[in-house]
């Protein structure tokens, strides 16, 4: 089975013939305080920081959750300016993948 995830300027193949594909996790607000205040207060900074080394160390995936249990997800959280390397989700999205 192949998969390939299209992001902006990359994309990441996930093959089940081909070579492994490291996905860096745990950019999630659930039980982390910090990434969940840097997210209320609309404050990328930290999870830029958690993504650009999840990169470095070879990550080809990014799973991203930015969702803060118990905040209306569709009120909860501004976008940042544009061009910022990472955003919330519109909700109609929330499930996209972006390759690293």
């Amino acid at each position: 089975m192949r998969t390939t995830l299209s992001g902006r300027d990359k994309q990441a193949v996930i093959d089940t013939l081909g070579a492994v594909a490291v996905i860096g996790e745990r950019i999630n607000p659930t039980g982390r305080k910090k990434l969940a205040d840097a997210l209320m207060e609309s404050d990328f900074d930290y999870f830029l920081e958690l993504a650009r080394r999840q990169v470095a160390g070879m990550a080809d995936i990014l799973d991203v959750n930015v969702g803060v249990p118990g905040v209306d997800d569709h009120h909860g959280h501004t976008r940042p300016e544009p061009g910022a390397a990472l955003q919330p989700p519109p909700a109609n999205r929330r499930r996209r993948v972006h390759p690293a």
